[in-house]
């Protein structure tokens, strides 16, 4: 019994120190809490140390998703499914895969107030881990605009 209870508590000093982490990376990274342990789950990462180490690489990510809204709005106007005054695109969900060389962020949302059409994107973010500098990165974009005739 004595035994199952230390244990019992380690585990849940592992877990406070853990989140704190968590907390003080968020904080640096001006990101939320939900984001880095996204990222930390989607990577497996499991050790406090390994969060640090992934701070770049979630920042080069995160921007890449942010810098792409105006990009999008330009999307969905050119298509003609928004107009102008209603093409600020909503995300639902934003998820992070990995796995050894490739990242792929998926977005969804961005549904027309009359509900007529919605879009879902796809990007995916390929990068060579030998390949140095900003530009390693190669985004591929799949819209898909699907008519929903109620």
């Amino acid at each position: 019994m004595a035994i199952e209870h230390v244990k019992r508590k380690l585990s849940i000093r592992l877990i406070h120190m853990f989140y704190e982490r968590l907390k003080e990376t968020a904080l640096k990274m001006n990101r939320t809490e939900q984001e880095v342990l996204v990222w930390a789950v989607a990577s497996g990462i499991d050790e406090i140390d390994k969060i640090e180490e992934m701070e770049t690489e979630l920042s080069e990510l995160i921007n890449v998703r942010e810098g792409l809204n105006l990009e999008l709005e330009k999307i969905a106007i050119e298509y003609g499914k928004l107009s102008s005054r209603n093409a600020a695109l909503r995300y639902e969900y934003f998820e992070i895969f990995s796995d050894n060389k490739t990242m792929s962020i998926k977005l969804t949302g961005a549904k027309a107030l009359n509900r007529s059409f919605k879009n879902a994107l796809k990007i995916r973010v390929d990068y060579n881990e030998q390949q140095e500098g900003t530009d390693r990165n190669m985004i591929e974009k799949y819209v898909l605009w699907n008519k929903d005739r109620g």
